[in-house]
């Protein structure tokens, strides 16, 4: 239940967020430009990622600093999209900025244990040391699969974009293990050397 466009869902849940509409008349358009400037939505117009959003119900919800928003092993019930902020994974010692999305896997037809694989919580701090409150569109699973039956070329549409997000995201960290792995064997080296000095 809505209240003045608010709910308050952390009791509910364990977790503390405020969730309003998506189109919450304060931030609509702020929400919107977020959305449409997400891979995901890379070429849809305004008035498609509208009806998209409007279809699948999407909300947002306003996290804290360090406020957890899904636990690894949890039930994924839905995705995120990042409007303003950043999520940190702890697991994965990696972090995401808007316009990236997470939780993927809870809109995947073929996922049938639609578990999390990672925990993810609110940016605790920006560099400069500053706590500010990281905003997600939360998007239902159930909402998008329920499109599904419809054969919207909307979300045939959002699962190419989803997919273009996803194997751009694993690029990315295939260019930072890559570079991990060239700083590894090149300290790996360094050490042998200085082993072999020692000796």
């Amino acid at each position: 239940m809505y209240i003045n466009d608010v709910r308050l869902t952390g009791e509910m849940t364990g977790k503390r967020f405020n969730e309003k509409t998506f189109f919450d008349s304060q931030n609509a358009r702020r929400n919107l430009d977020a959305v449409v400037s997400s891979v995901i939505f890379e070429g849809w117009n305004r008035s498609q990622v509208q009806r998209f959003m409007s279809e699948v119900g999407a909300s947002v919800r306003s996290y804290n600093p360090g406020n957890v928003i899904v636990e690894k092993g949890e039930v994924a019930d839905g995705m995120y999209l990042i409007l303003k902020g950043a999520v940190e994974l702890p697991d994965l010692g990696e972090k995401l900025v808007a316009p990236s999305s997470f939780g993927e896997a809870a809109v995947l037809p073929y996922k049938p244990d639609k578990e999390r694989n990672a925990t993810v919580i609110a940016e605790r701090s920006s560099p400069e040391g500053v706590g500010f409150v990281t905003d997600l569109a939360y998007l239902p699973g159930v909402m998008i699969m329920a499109m599904k039956s419809s054969d919207s070329p909307l979300l045939t549409g959002f699962y190419g974009g989803l997919i273009k997000e996803v194997h751009q995201r694993m690029a990315n960290m295939n260019v930072v293990t890559a570079g991990l792995r060239e700083k590894n064997a090149d300290l790996t080296r360094r050490l042998d050397q200085y082993a072999k000095e020692e000796r």
